[in-house]
């Protein structure tokens, strides 16, 4: 599969973020393991691909939250997917929670709508 420069350079800083944080690595942040001395929070990740799939990306979070059990929220926030038209219904989803999402790519202004998208 063809994945665009820009979208892959989204996908691997994401990564690396998640794993430098994880790892109190000080390889982009001089002082992060200083920083994070007694924090005892880490990051998970689960990466799908959507296929710019409105069906596949609100299947792919029902599962993820059947699978960490719908009375609680499945996440402290969410990485988006990279259009608006997967992202909506998705933070729809997820504002059951309260969960936050961001999406680096998706600018609909119908994600400006805190009610429906916190």
């Amino acid at each position: 599969r063809v994945v665009s420069a820009g979208r892959t350079s989204v996908n691997v800083g994401g990564f690396l973020a998640y794993q430098h944080f994880n790892d109190r690595s000080n390889a982009v942040i001089p002082d992060l393991s200083e920083r994070l001395d007694g924090c005892n929070f880490y990051f998970t990740m689960n990466m799908v691909d959507t296929q710019s799939s409105m069906r596949l990306a609100v299947g792919t979070y029902q599962d993820f939250s059947r699978r960490v059990g719908w009375r609680k929220p499945p996440a402290m926030a969410l990485a988006g997917t990279g259009r608006s038209s997967t992202s909506i219904p998705v933070s729809v989803l997820s504002g059951i929670f309260e969960t936050p999402m961001v999406s680096c790519c998706a600018s609909s202004k119908d994600l400006d709508n805190k009610f429906n998208n916190p």
